[in-house]
C-alpha cells in the first residue's frame, strides 16, 4: 500500500520538478503533503533556498540517503558548493574518489576549486582531464572559461574551438 501511494505521487512530484524555478506555483509546493512533491519542487528552488532551512535540510537528507547514486551525489555535490557549505569539499572529495574517471565528477571538482580561489588546481584538474576524455565538449568548454578568467585568452580560444567542433 506504502509504494502505491508513493507511486500515486509521482506525477505530481514529476509536475512540480517541471516547472521552472521562480514560477509562483513551486514555492507553495515546499509544504506539500507528499515528500515526493517537496522534494522536487525543493529541487526547483535549491539554489534560492539557504540551506537551514527545513525544506533544505529535508532535500540534503534526501540526496544523502540515495549516495549510492552517482547522479545524486553530484547533486548534493554542486548544491552544497553553490551554498559555500563547508561539507561541499568532503563531498566532492568522495565523489573523486569513488566515481574517478566521470567527466560530471571532475567538472564539479574542478569547478569546486575554483570556487575556494584555486586556479591553478582546476586548470590543472581539467588540462588532465582532456587528455582522458578529449572527446568530452563540456570539459572543453570548462577548461576554456577556466583559461580566459585566468588571463590566457589564447588557450582559451583553442579549448572553446574544441568545444565547439565536438558539439
Amino acid at each position: 500500500i506504502a509504494r502505491f501511494f508513493e507511486s500515486a505521487s509521482l506525477p505530481l512530484a514529476a509536475a512540480a520538478g517541471a516547472l521552472a524555478p521562480g514560477r509562483p506555483a513551486l514555492p507553495a509546493r515546499l509544504g506539500d503533503a507528499r515528500r515526493a512533491v517537496r522534494i522536487a519542487a525543493t529541487r526547483g528552488l535549491a539554489d534560492q533556498l539557504p540551506p537551514h532551512r527545513p525544506e533544505a535540510q529535508e532535500y540534503r537528507s534526501y540526496l544523502q540517503r540515495h549516495s549510492e547514486l552517482l547522479q545524486t551525489q553530484l547533486e548534493l555535490a554542486v548544491w552544497l558548493d553553490r551554498h559555500r557549505d563547508p561539507e561541499a569539499g568532503a563531498v566532492v572529495a568522495a565523489l573523486v574518489q569513488r566515481w574517478p574517471d566521470e567527466p560530471e565528477v571532475v567538472l564539479a571538482s574542478a569547478t569546486h576549486r575554483l570556487r575556494q580561489g584555486d586556479t591553478p588546481g582546476a586548470l590543472a584538474e581539467l588540462e588532465s582531464a582532456v587528455r582522458v576524455h578529449p572527446k568530452s565538449a563540456p570539459i572543453w568548454d570548462a577548461l576554456g572559461r577556466t583559461r580566459a578568467g585566468a588571463g590566457d585568452l589564447a588557450g582559451a580560444e583553442v579549448a572553446l574551438q574544441r568545444s565547439v567542433e565536438l558539439e
